[in-house]
């Protein structure tokens, strides 16, 4: 009886680690979503190797600004960093690249 108790208390008890260990591989599907998302809607052309260092830049940044940098201010690195990224990247407009950013939140 005490193996289920604790098995319960271990899936039912937040634990700040276990939780950013699994939203890691996460992060693949939604950097690969949201990158499919706004070049199919603002119709942004890319090469394989642009799609593979944008996903993987932005995928490793996550990861590092998620452990290492406090919650509010790791969002505000992750978004001037995806800027930065899609305007050298693709050498797209400001406007464009603002809605690069813009259009995957709208879906959250």
């Amino acid at each position: 009886m005490e193996i289920l108790n604790n098995i319960w208390h271990m899936l039912t008890t937040e634990n700040e680690l276990y939780t950013k260990l699994i939203i890691f591989p996460l992060t693949f599907v939604e950097v690969y979503l949201s990158f499919e998302l706004f070049t199919t809607i603002l119709n942004i052309s890319y090469t394989k190797n642009q799609k593979t260092i944008y996903i993987i830049l932005n995928v490793f940044l996550f990861g590092f600004t998620n452990f290492f940098v406090p919650s509010p201010y790791n969002v505000l690195v992750n978004y001037i960093f995806i800027f930065v990224l899609v305007f050298k990247l693709f050498n797209l407009s400001i406007i464009k690249t603002l809605l690069s950013i813009i259009i995957p939140q709208l879906t959250y």
